[in-house]
């Protein structure tokens, strides 16, 4: 649902920002090594592999072919790049393709991004969202219900997520960004950025992935 906060006339630069998604997920990040198992252990019967752009030392399933599982990108080696604000992309295989959107990665968070060829990607801003989602737009719930079966399909059974938030990255947004960057915690910051901000969120919470499945979340 739309959260709304009242508005000054004056502060509407982020009605033209792109549209993003943020949920959130439970895998630890104390280390290289607990994070690495982790990954594998959500990831069976699928796969795992590790691509780094600077090969550096040995890591455990670097440069593995894989069909159906994940991919960790990394824009270093991978220890420099879990240390360096976790700076890798995770990736999802299935049946040798990429589903065409990947996840960035914070501390207590991750962000969704969906590439321009992902056929259930809301072209449109984020004023447009917050209008049409006001309006319950028939066509434009129907692709984020597609969205969202995705989400449930693949990112929820891996990273746990147990809510999803949609947003801008433009003007006072760039500070919500800035907090879950920071380590902290979906939920902390979605309530810290909508009392000293007071603009739209728009906020799924579910406990199940068959609340995304089935449409629930838009009753």
């Amino acid at each position: 649902m739309i959260i709304n906060y009242e508005e000054s006339k004056d502060r509407n630069a982020y009605l033209d920002g792109d549209v993003v998604f943020y949920l959130d997920h439970d895998i630890p990040v104390k280390n290289t090594r607990q994070f690495l198992k982790e990954i594998e252990k959500r990831a069976k019967p699928d796969e795992i592999t590790v691509t780094q752009r600077i090969k550096k030392g040995r890591v455990k399933f670097a440069d593995k072919w894989i069909k159906n599982g994940w991919r960790l990108f990394c824009y270093d080696d991978y220890k420099t790049s879990f240390k360096y604000d976790l700076d890798i992309r995770f990736e999802r295989f299935v049946d040798g393709h990429f589903r065409r959107w990947f996840v960035f990665m914070n501390e207590k968070s991750i962000r969704l991004f969906l590439d321009k060829s992902f056929e259930a990607k809301p072209e449109c801003t984020w004023g447009e969202f917050v209008e049409k989602e006001h309006d319950n737009d028939e066509e434009f719930l129907k692709t984020l219900i597609t969205m969202l079966a995705e989400v449930a399909e693949y990112i929820v059974p891996f990273f746990h997520s147990t809510k999803i938030i949609a947003a801008t990255n433009k003007a006072e947004y760039e500070f919500l960004e800035d907090f879950l960057k920071s380590g902290v915690p979906l939920d902390s910051a979605a309530g810290t950025f909508c009392k000293y901000f007071r603009l739209p969120l728009w906020i799924v919470e579910f406990e199940t992935e068959e609340d995304l499945e089935v449409g629930t979340v838009w009753e």
